[in-house]
């Protein structure tokens, strides 16, 4: 199924208000502060205790981190997590955390209402993560609101095919995305993962997705 996208709000702009409240007295009193995609941990409903970052580095939070959008206790979600780091490469002082669409690839068939969807989608930069387990991606969207409109964007990932060689396989990823009659005044960015559970070093990912100028193909080796 696609993801609904409710909060597109650009979540950089919390680090951002963070350094510029630096005086003149303190000029760097934020510089240990930290944003990063990664998995979190709940503990209960609503409440994260520890991440595990792409690096396999686990960061036990100093305090519990209120995560209403998680609602699942003793979960794991991907996000992400502005923290301080701290005097221990193992601990972190959590600030917050904002949820990431986490885009699992479907065939054709599980993707049938939706795999058409083809409104314009652009891909800020794109990273594989050092563990290879997910591909992060910075989408920007254009977006805007409009009285009595309660839509919201779709974002979904289409397997279409898998061709396999001698060097290894391909995975043809096709980014969905149907902006649902909302109106296009400005531009946001949004967080995506894709799970990369059977990735091998020989294979090769081509994410092709309709930019708003045109067909763009990624190809993404490593």
């Amino acid at each position: 199924m696609t993801h609904n996208i409710s909060r597109l709000l650009p979540l950089l702009l919390f680090a951002a208000a963070a350094l510029a409240s630096c005086s003149k007295d303190e000029p760097y009193p934020y510089q240990r502060l930290a944003a990063e995609i990664c998995d979190i941990h709940t503990t209960s409903r609503g409440v994260a205790d520890y991440a595990t970052t792409d690096n396999d580095l686990r960061l036990t939070f100093t305090a519990p981190l209120p995560v209403s959008w998680a609602t699942t206790p003793d979960s794991t979600y991907r996000a992400l997590l502005y923290y301080n780091k701290t005097d221990m490469p193992t601990s972190a002082a959590p600030l917050r955390a904002d949820a990431v669409l986490y885009l699992i690839p479907r065939t054709p068939a599980e993707a049938k209402k939706w795999s058409n969807n083809n409104d314009p989608i652009d891909i800020t930069t794109l990273w594989m993560a050092k563990n290879r387990r997910h591909i992060n991606l910075e989408l920007a969207i254009k977006t805007g609101t409009e009285d009595g409109n309660t839509n919201k964007h779709a974002i979904g990932l289409v397997c279409d095919t898998v061709l396999v060689s001698p060097t290894g396989k391909r995975f043809c990823y096709r980014l969905c995305h149907s902006r649902n009659g909302l109106p296009e005044y400005y531009t946001v960015p949004v967080y995506a993962s894709i799970p990369l559970n059977a990735l091998l070093e020989t294979d090769t990912i081509t994410i092709t997705y309709t930019s708003p100028k045109g067909i763009v193909r990624k190809d993404i080796t490593e």
